[in-house]
């Protein structure tokens, strides 16, 4: 949601002076004083400014004492111009409206931000730019958000395990408890145009008003557990490793989402993406350890299991000599931090 406004304002006044001079007052005579100023010529009244103030009338002369001869009075002076009315300054433009992050107005936060679990046993992380659902599987990174009208649209990540580079409508409500629900509006957007333009879920039936179906209510809960070894890494086999919380990608194109997680027993299960040119759909696990020189190793324990349980049941590797053999008949792959 982006706000622009802008406020010009510009005020021009236009000035006419003129000046009238008036003669001197009368000679003096018996009654010789000087002029009466009052009969002296009365000021020029100044030229309205554009509307500027008039100019001061002259001052009435004071009657001169009579005398003998007296002198002629003193021309009356002529009453000052009147100023011309100062030009209006020019409006200052309104500063444009600073974009809000993400929408959803200037540094504001997405109203969902935090740590879920749903009625339906998954589960999402949630941030200003990422929508992270069932263990880091689905990703969809946030364009736009609106918590007024409630709704965040965006692209699903391209190693995501459903439709990746598609665009996707998260519509939300609550009700009068405070308990928040969602509904996935559309998962395969072709455009965000699209996905913005879709008819919001019904807020006001969640039973039947997601796409015919009901709201998926939102718990909230901890962070999920993270693998304590994420980071980016070459390993000495050649290939790169991308290990994130709850993901590990290996040479950017082969994805497994991480579904248990054990730190201090150093291993790791995970179910292949759909998307791998290779065991999609099947399980795979991950050893780890780290030698007396504190080099770090990897072995891929396990790659095609039928299932999370074969997958955790799979013996683990001989960690005793990691850079000469343990990992199904070879060494470990060690892992350097990318550079």
């Amino acid at each position: 949601m982006h706000l622009r406004l802008l406020l010009p304002l510009s005020l021009s006044l236009l000035v006419a002076c003129s000046d009238e001079k008036a003669g001197g007052g009368d000679s003096g005579g018996a009654d010789g004083g000087a002029a009466d100023g009052a009969d002296g010529a009365d000021g020029a009244d100044g030229a309205d400014g554009a509307d500027g103030t008039d100019g001061a009338d002259g001052t009435d002369g004071t009657d001169g004492t009579d005398g003998t001869d007296g002198t002629d009075g003193a021309d009356g002076t002529d009453g000052t111009d009147g100023t011309d009315g100062t030009d209006g300054t020019d409006g200052t433009d309104g500063t444009d409206g600073t974009d809000g992050g993400t929408d959803g107005g200037p540094g504001e936060d997405f109203a969902l931000n935090g740590n879920w679990a749903d009625s339906a046993g998954g589960d999402h992380s949630i941030s200003n730019t990422t929508w992270s659902s069932y263990l880091g599987s689905q990703v969809v990174n946030l364009s736009t958000f609106d918590n007024a009208v409630r709704y965040a649209v965006g692209q699903n990540d391209p190693a995501s395990a459903f439709n990746p580079g598609l665009w996707s409508r998260f519509d939300w409500t609550k009700d009068d408890a405070d308990n928040k629900f969602f509904c996935l509006t559309a998962g395969a957007a072709a455009t965000e145009a699209e996905a913005l333009a879709l008819t919001p879920a019904d807020g006001a039936d969640l039973i039947n008003g997601c796409n015919g179906m009901a709201w998926i209510g939102l718990i909230p809960a901890a962070p999920p557990p993270s693998i304590e070894i994420a980071g980016l890494y070459d390993g000495s086999d050649g290939s790169v490793h991308d290990i994130r919380a709850t993901e590990w990608v290996i040479d950017s194109s082969y994805s497994f989402r991480l579904t248990t997680i054990e730190n201090s027993a150093n291993f790791a299960i995970a179910q292949n993406m759909a998307s791998n040119p290779s065991g999609g759909g099947l399980w795979s696990r991950f050893d780890w350890t780290v030698d007396t020189a504190g080099d770090l190793y990897m072995c891929h324990t396990a790659s095609t299991a039928a299932d999370e349980g074969a997958a955790f049941g799979a013996p683990p590797p001989a960690a005793a000599e990691p850079a000469v053999s343990g990992c199904n008949g070879a060494a470990w792959v060690r892992l350097t931090t990318a550079s």
